[in-house]
This record gives C-alpha cells, sequence and structure tokens, in this order.
C-alpha cells in the first residue's frame, strides 16, 4: 500500500520560523539548532 498525503503545510524556513523565540530552547545562546527543533517541534504539535 502505497501512503497517501492528505495535507500539506506551509511552514518557514527552520532559521526563520518563531524568530521571536529565538534562545528560548537553549538558555539564550541562541544556538541555530536549538531554534530549529524548537520551531520544529512546535509544527509537529500544532498539527496533531
Amino acid at each position: 500500500m502505497q501512503p497517501t498525503v492528505d495535507l500539506l503545510v506551509p511552514v518557514k524556513p527552520l532559521h526563520r520560523a518563531k524568530t521571536r523565540l529565538r534562545g528560548a530552547a537553549d538558555g539564550g545562546a541562541g544556538d541555530p539548532r536549538a531554534h530549529a527543533r524548537l520551531a520544529l517541534a512546535l509544527a509537529r504539535d500544532t498539527l496533531a
């Protein structure tokens, strides 16, 4: 069985998403990887 696509959700590039929260995931350091993980987690949570 082939998977089907039911919904496409546009998401900004992770480095531009949720810029107000930059530093929130890493104690204020502003690590781009931590920010990307946070933005992706928020998008996933919104869709769940």
